[in-house]
């Protein structure tokens, strides 16, 4: 019996020992993600001013030049900053612990989605 008590406490401090380590590395991962988003965001704004510098000096050019350019910097910019924005928020909150629920509609996602997919289509031409 005493054995069987004293596995038991071995087998019990190894998962504690396990978890512990875990959630150092889980720690490390959340950090380190922190500092990509924010290099990534710092490379986004980059990338957007040059786009924009581009969406401006092409107002003179052609009706194509204009179109590509609008193409490339107002899509692009919400949402390469959205995708930055939520990633921040979620890591920050992985971070703190911090866990939301939220009720939602799963007819209204699929609504949001399809309008979405039915706007891009209507860019590029295609027809339903």
């Amino acid at each position: 019996m005493n054995s069987l008590v004293a596995k038991s406490r071995k087998i019990e401090n190894a998962y504690i020992e396990a978890n512990i380590e875990l959630e150092q590395k889980d720690k490390v991962k959340n950090e380190y993600v922190l500092r990509l988003t924010h290099d990534i965001k710092a490379h986004l704004a980059a990338i957007l001013n040059s786009l924009y510098v581009v969406k401006s000096k092409a107002a003179g050019r052609s009706m194509i030049s204009r179109k590509n350019s609008l193409i490339l910097h107002t899509p692009g910019r919400n949402l390469l900053t959205d995708f930055i924005k939520d990633l921040l928020n979620l890591t920050k909150k992985r971070m703190e612990k911090i866990n939301e629920t939220e009720v939602f509609h799963l007819t209204d996602v699929i609504d949001k989605v399809t309008k979405a997919i039915i706007v891009n289509a209507k860019e590029k031409e295609h027809h339903y």
